[in-house]
Order: structure tokens, then sequence, then C-alpha cells
């Protein structure tokens, strides 16, 4: 298995990730592929034997980013890096995956002189596996969003230190 920035060649395996994992993610074709890669800061990509396997996509403020919740984080932080979405094939998770990229996450922001890592977790329909995982790496609430309807979301972040 190896981690490298991803390309603009990946975009249907990332698509065919994040359809898999949609009720977590949210929607995203490839126009908006290609813009959200044109826009991202962190875009990382796990691949095992060619096949992508998992993918975080970041952006730290300041960026030209449209999605609500990120601009939750603009409002409240500075000097911030935001998790829009990892996902990780549901065969493979259990590997450490999803840790290895907070990793690299956490250090990307460190040497970038980040002082906070931001995401945002399905609090309602709960999502207990992403909660356990945030809360394992060091994530604490800091407030809720309403996100349609039927969604709420736990707004969380971590400092980098």
């Amino acid at each position: 298995m190896q981690f490298r920035p991803a390309t603009l060649e990946d975009e249907s395996q990332v698509l065919a990730l994040n359809t898999s994992s949609i009720w977590a993610t949210g929607p995203m074709d490839g126009e908006r592929y290609r813009t959200l890669f044109g826009w991202s800061t962190y875009f990382n990509v796990a691949e095992d034997n060619g096949k992508l396997i998992g993918f975080l996509l970041g952006f730290e403020n300041g960026s030209a980013y449209d999605s609500p919740n990120y601009l939750w984080f603009s409002k409240r932080l500075n000097e911030f890096m935001y998790v829009d979405r990892i996902v990780i094939d549901e065969s493979q998770r259990g590997r450490g995956i999803g840790q290895q990229f907070y990793t690299h996450l956490v250090n990307t922001a460190a040497a970038r002189k980040r002082y906070w890592v931001a995401a945002e977790i399905n609090a309602e329909p709960p999502n207990p596996v992403s909660m356990k995982f945030h809360q394992k790496n060091g994530f604490q609430e800091v407030g809720k969003q309403q996100a349609g309807a039927e969604k709420v979301l736990s707004m969380q972040v971590r400092p980098v230190i």
C-alpha cells in the first residue's frame, strides 16, 4: 500500500469510493471533483496494487471552498485545515488507513503552521464509528450545525500541537 497526492486521473476511482459512502460524505460528480481538486490544499489517496482504497480531501483556511460546513469553521477559526471527507473502501477498513491519513494530515498542518484540524461528524443520524475514530484522535465538539431537515452535524476540532 502507498499514499500519494491525488491526480485528475484518479477521478473515476475517487467518485466510486465517494458513492459507496455517500450517506456520510455527500454527493460528488466529475465536475465537482475537478473543482474541489483545484481548490483543495490536501488531497491524498491510498493505493494498493493499482486500486484506490481510500482518500482524504481537505482545505486550508482562506480557500474558495463553498461548503456550508467549511464556512462554519471559517467564521470561527484561524489557521486551520478542514477535513471535507475521508473515505476508506469498506473491505479495507480496520487496517489503520484512516489513522495514517490523519497522522499525515496533522503533520502537514503543523508544517504549514495551522493550529487546528476541523471536521464534522454526523450526529443525527449518528455515525458512531466516525465519532469514536475522531475522539480517539483528539477531536472535541465545538458546536452543532443543522444540515437539511433530517441531519445534524457535530462540528469538531483538534489542536495540531
